[in-house]
């Protein structure tokens, strides 16, 4: 999985967390480091990157679904190929509900 948000505290909570519960987290603060990154079967990105969004990551990455994460109570694009999105703060039951069903 790799976690992608401008924020690198959110980045490394989120994967505090995803760890624990057993997933392999990969990380990046932007679009640019998120292409560096191989071997992904699922991205989790907040929507908004200083040099980006989520919808440049859609497609980039095989098969592998991208779940958006918002601020916003709708994510602007939300047909634009995510595989789920998630509003925040987000709930970790939330979180992991998505994750199983993406």
């Amino acid at each position: 999985m790799l976690v992608v948000d401008n924020d690198r505290d959110s980045v490394e909570h989120l994967q505090i967390l995803l760890e624990a519960r057993g997933y392999r987290v990969a990380t990046a603060t932007g679009v640019a480091e998120a292409m560096r990154t191989r071997d992904i079967d699922v991205v989790l990105t907040d929507v908004k990157l200083a040099d980006g969004s989520a919808t440049d990551l859609v497609g980039r990455f095989g098969a592998a679904p991208v779940v958006a994460m918002s601020g916003a109570a709708r994510v602007e694009g939300d047909d634009a190929g995510f595989g789920g999105w998630l509003a925040k703060p987000v709930s970790l039951e939330r979180l992991t509900r998505t994750l199983a069903s993406v």
